[in-house]
């Protein structure tokens, strides 16, 4: 009996540091690949998962000459009755500089709609004064970000939705927050 118990605490603890093998705590930050895969499952779950509210911001990847000029659009699937959102795109400032924002394919969607507080940081913040709600096809850009690049060949930065300094917020025509999943967009220089 006490082998049997003994036996069972041990099979346990070995599961446990299976599952534990990278130690990983909360407070660590981990960088996962985001590869093509995972954006066509990001992609498709966001389709498939319509009655979810969930939707997805992507930043276009782009490789670049060091010191040109350039653009990445910001793409959205499951951008149904969108009535305004709000967040931040973040990057290495050593890597790229802010020059504008274009491409605008919303309504009320304008250059002030942005704001460019940090110089690795903008923010933006957008309604649908209407408040009858926007909806997109699935991949169509929503606006473009306009970078300089002042990196060296070989530099890299993800440029990513985020929360700092402004909180990612979505509101659909229900006025109820739309779950949001991004994916950042990598910029390398050559």
């Amino acid at each position: 009996m006490i082998r049997t118990r003994l036996l069972v605490v041990l099979a346990l603890a070995m599961s446990f540091a299976a599952c534990t093998k990278e130690n990983i705590t909360p407070t660590e930050e981990v960088e996962l690949d985001l590869g093509k895969e995972n954006l066509v499952a990001a992609e498709q779950l966001t389709v498939n998962e319509k009655r979810r509210n969930v939707l997805l911001f992507k930043v276009e990847n782009a490789k670049v000459t060091a010191g040109s000029s350039f653009c990445v659009d910001v793409r959205s699937a499951g951008f149904r009755d969108i009535v305004s959102w709000q967040y931040s795109v973040a990057w290495d400032d050593a890597v790229l500089a802010f020059s504008h924002v274009d491409n605008f394919n919303l309504p009320g969607l304008d250059a002030s709609s942005f704001g460019n507080p940090q110089s690795d940081r903008l923010t933006t913040a957008w309604i649908d004064l209407t408040l009858a709600g926007a909806s997109v096809p699935r991949g169509t850009p929503l606006y473009s970000i306009c970078f300089d690049a002042i990196g060296n060949p070989g530099d890299r930065t993800p440029v990513s939705i985020t929360d700092n300094p402004t909180d990612i917020e979505v509101i659909n025509t229900n006025f109820e927050n739309v779950s949001v999943w991004s994916l950042p967009g990598r910029v390398r220089l050559r």
